[in-house]
């Protein structure tokens, strides 16, 4: 039931802001604008149906780690 309501409120947002942003040309602006919206409705629906989505920390941790190894040894 809370997958159907955020549908619902994902069409009434798109079809309340896309004839703005349609009527503007800015087609740019529309994609990034659809796709952040598509991103937070998989996310709600992950978070509603318990996926195990992974925190974006792990991520940056993995990436800046090293670098922060690096640096301190050179440092040190």
């Amino acid at each position: 039931m809370k997958i159907f309501i955020l549908i619902l409120i994902t069409i009434v947002i798109l079809l309340m802001d896309m004839p703005r942003l349609i009527r503007n040309k800015a087609l740019k602006e529309s994609i990034i604008y659809v796709a952040i919206l598509v991103i937070g409705d998989l996310l709600f629906i992950g978070l509603v149906l318990d996926w195990n989505i992974p925190s974006p920390l792990l991520l940056i941790s993995k990436i800046y780690d090293p670098i922060s190894n690096a640096i301190f040894n050179y440092l040190s």
